[in-house]
């Protein structure tokens, strides 16, 4: 009889404990959602918390560019770069970057460097030959176009390389 009334004594700070717990995991889970608006925020919340993980810097340049916020991007992508030189998604989106500021030899670059380390990245090529298109080098677009399209086909390569034949 005496554990009974111990247990019935302790049941008000047991309730009063738990509800205490559950209000403290409230607060802490609402002021986390704060970092959960937007995925810039949830992202540089992680680059702030893992400074050298070059993904987390990658996907909040990924999401810059969308905004777009191209020198936050740029510099995000940068320092992507810098943390694994050998990621080819950072030199492509780089040169997305680049190609956006009509800075097409510097985005020429990236992209060669992208298939470079991925020798299979269609896009890359495909834009390869999109800059060639841009600066009126037909030509020289037909061969990373052909690439491109030996890789992943579709429509718009096809359409884009056929367009460089009567050009």
């Amino acid at each position: 009889v005496q554990n009974n009334r111990s247990f019935v004594s302790l049941k008000p700070f047991i309730n009063y404990l738990l509800a205490g717990v559950t209000l403290f995991f409230m607060v802490i889970t609402f002021q986390r959602n704060k970092v959960w608006q937007n995925s810039i925020n949830l992202f540089t919340d992680l680059v702030k918390k893992y400074p050298n993980q070059a993904h987390a810097h990658f996907v909040l340049a990924k999401n810059l560019i969308d905004v777009p916020d191209l020198n936050a991007a740029l510099e995000s992508i940068n320092r992507s770069i810098e943390l694994d030189p050998k990621m080819a998604e950072s030199y492509f989106y780089r040169g997305n970057i680049y190609y956006g500021q009509e800075n097409y030899a510097a985005a020429l670059m990236d992209y060669l460097k992208a298939v470079e380390i991925n020798p299979k990245y269609s896009e890359a090529y495909y834009n390869i030959g999109v800059i060639y298109n841009t600066t009126n080098k037909f030509q020289e677009s037909i061969e990373p176009l052909t690439k491109a399209i030996s890789i992943i086909p579709n429509e718009y390569m096809y359409q884009t390389r056929a367009s460089s034949f009567f050009k």
